[in-house]
């Protein structure tokens, strides 16, 4: 939620509230933004996703099913 982001960032210079009544938006709404616990950081995709990635690009993206898990079962 950007607006949320907004008052955020806000709320050191201006009331929660009036922050809100200007971008037309509950204060619940807010509150409720604010006490949801952040998502965890995106971990990194598996060592075979990465391959299959890296394989599929060589060709130019051409490669069908069959080709790719030979490919794949040549890397390994």
């Amino acid at each position: 939620m950007r607006r949320c982001r907004f008052i955020q960032t806000q709320t050191v210079h201006y009331p929660v509230r009036l922050l809100c009544r200007v971008l037309a938006g509950p204060p619940s709404r807010y509150y409720a933004w604010a006490a949801r616990p952040t998502p965890a950081p995106a971990a990194d995709p598996p060592a075979w996703e990465t391959a299959l990635v890296q394989v599929f690009t060589q060709p130019q993206r051409r490669y069908g099913t069959r080709r790719l898990i030979a490919s794949l079962e040549r890397l390994v």
